[in-house]
């Protein structure tokens, strides 16, 4: 994917999300498994995995990744 940064800059990436993305739109079996992922059982499925309380261990690594400065919240247990 080619993306372009704040100062006008043309910056080509094509990192894990461009192959799967590129997988998922061209091949034969990319499209079957799309047409499978979207119907509204996987959504409600997923819904009820992440309102467990085991879902809690997602967010460090989810933070870390996408490189998230938490300085700038509050911390507080959410119920």
């Amino acid at each position: 994917m080619r993306c372009v940064d704040r100062n006008g800059k043309i910056i080509g990436k094509s990192g894990l999300q461009d192959r799967l993305l590129s997988f998922m739109y061209t091949s034969k079996l990319g499209k079957i498994l799309l047409v499978e992922i979207i119907k509204p059982k996987y959504s409600i499925i997923m819904g009820h995995l992440l309102n467990l309380r085991i879902s809690k261990v997602l967010i460090q690594p989810f933070v870390f990744i996408n490189k998230i400065d938490m300085t700038q919240y509050k911390k507080c247990e959410f119920s």
